[in-house]
């Protein structure tokens, strides 16, 4: 049997004050990408219906971050089911890797999120914030570990929030010669960051801290978001 990997699907979504947007990212695997079935939490899109601008610029990231992820190497990944628990540990088989600097992306069936916490060369917790599943009803969590093999990106970062209504100011030095570059941000625990001004000299990124999710896992400040600065 020859086993030949055709495409590969990245499902994502987007909010709209209370309504959720869907859509799948593609790559075919020679290089091209490709958006689609996309949809609201009520279902299927009317064609004749405008997608809003801010799901049109998370498609633009969403793609920016595929093709971050296509140009890493897996190195692990695996499945962990869920029975209301609201972490698991995953173990890396000796060997694997020799340091933390890796990702880990999760998929579900619903859009839970969860994040690698504690990550070691040994593994990681896999969590999220609150108990996932049940006995009666348990429920799949997929995990795939990454290691970049190459840079895409042109330079990145961790930034630093001492409350959820600070806003953070990157300057870029040398001033880039566009401003049509693209800032993917990553946050570090159960919040959601984002650009908020965009030039050639300097970026600025703030954050949105939900209180109740962060006081039922005892998060608080300081915050941590990711970076990384794809010009192209």
């Amino acid at each position: 049997m020859a086993l030949i990997r055709r495409n590969t699907v990245f499902t994502y979504s987007s909010f709209v004050g209370t309504t959720e947007y869907y859509f799948d990212v593609t790559y075919d695997g020679q290089g091209g990408f490709s958006v689609s079935n996309i949809r609201s939490s009520s279902g299927a899109m009317n064609p004749l219906t405008p997608i809003p601008e801010s799901v049109m610029n998370d498609i633009l990231s969403a793609k920016d971050t595929v093709k971050q992820i296509v140009g890493e190497t897996v190195v692990a990944s695996g499945s962990l089911t869920f029975t209301g628990q609201s972490e698991l540990v995953v173990t890396f088989a000796s060997g694997t890797l020799n340091n933390s600097a890796y990702r880990v992306y999760f998929t579900t069936t619903d859009g839970t999120e969860f994040i690698a916490d504690s990550k070691t060369a040994d593994g990681f917790i896999a969590a999220t914030a609150n108990p996932y599943g049940s006995v009666a009803s348990p429920k799949t969590v997929g995990y795939v570990v990454y290691t970049t093999s190459q840079q895409i990106s042109t330079s990145g970062g961790v930034l630093t929030f001492d409350t959820s209504a600070s806003i953070v100011t990157v300057y870029l030095s040398p001033a880039f010669q566009t401003d049509t570059y693209r800032v993917l941000t990553s946050p570090v625990g159960f919040f959601s960051s984002y650009v908020t001004e965009q030039t050639r000299a300097y970026f600025k990124v703030g954050i949105t801290v939900d209180d109740s999710i962060g006081a039922s896992i005892g998060a608080g400040p300081p915050y941590y978001v990711g970076y990384d600065i794809i010009v192209g």
